[in-house]
C-alpha cells in the first residue's frame, strides 16, 4: 500500500501532502496493521473442525490458538460448514463441569436422602423456625421453604442439623457462597419439635 505521487490520504492527516520518504514511512507502518485484509486464510477442513469442536469439546479460542487463527474467523468457518455453535453458557457448562467447578463436592449432590427425610419432618422444622428463612428472615408465603442439612450430610436428619432457609439462602449455601450466618447455622440451639399427633 505505497502512496502515489500527490496522493492525498483520508486519515486524520487528510488534506496535507507528504514528502515520498514520509509516505513510504507511513504505508510500511500501515502494511503491518492492515496485512491480514489482504492475505486470505485457507480453510479449515470440515471433519478437523467438527472433530476437534464437536467432539473433543474444545473452545473456539482454543481451536483458534492452534491454527493461529481468530476466534471469530473458527466461528465463521463453523456457521458455514452448519456446525451449530454452542452458547455461552453451554460453554460455561463445559469448562466448569464436575471436578473443575471450584463449589464441587465430591458427588454428594446425587447422595439418597435418608427415608426419614420426609414432608412431615420438613413441616415440622418449619414450624419450628416459624416459617422464616434462617439467615435473611425471610417469611415463607406462597412457595414453601427449603430444609436445610448445615452439615451438608443427606443421611444425618437429626432435627438440630436441619434448617429452614428460602431458596435464594439455600442455593447460595449449597453452591459455596460464604454466608456470615454460616458459623451461627452450626452452634444454634433449637427447641424441641411439637408433635402434634393428637
Amino acid at each position: 500500500m505505497v502512496f502515489q505521487e500527490g496522493h492525498k490520504c483520508l486519515f486524520s492527516w487528510a488534506g496535507k501532502e507528504f514528502s515520498k520518504e514520509h509516505r513510504e514511512k507511513i504505508s510500511n507502518a500501515l502494511k503491518d496493521r492492515f496485512h491480514y485484509w489482504k492475505i486470505k486464510q485457507p480453510l479449515l477442513p470440515k471433519e478437523i473442525l467438527e472433530n476437534l469442536y464437536m467432539t473433543e469439546k474444545l473452545s473456539l479460542k482454543k481451536i483458534a490458538k492452534k491454527f493461529n487463527h481468530s476466534p471469530q474467523s473458527i466461528a465463521n468457518w463453523l456457521r458455514k460448514y452448519n456446525i451449530p455453535i454452542r452458547t455461552i453458557a453451554e460453554g460455561r457448562s463445559l469448562v466448569w463441569k464436575g471436578e473443575k467447578n471450584p463449589k464441587w463436592r465430591n458427588w454428594i449432590s446425587f447422595e439418597p436422602y435418608g427415608l426419614e427425610f420426609n414432608e412431615e419432618l420438613k413441616e415440622q422444622i418449619r414450624k419450628r423456625d416459624n416459617y422464616t428463612c434462617q439467615i435473611c428472615g425471610k417469611e415463607q408465603e406462597k412457595i414453601k421453604l427449603d430444609v436445610h442439612h448445615i452439615d451438608f450430610n443427606k443421611q444425618n436428619n437429626d432435627k438440630n442439623n436441619l434448617i429452614s432457609l428460602c431458596h435464594s439462602c439455600h442455593s447460595k449455601l449449597n453452591g459455596g457462597e460464604k454466608c456470615d450466618s454460616n458459623s451461627l447455622l452450626t452452634n444454634r440451639e433449637y427447641p424441641p419439635i411439637c408433635n402434634n399427633s393428637s
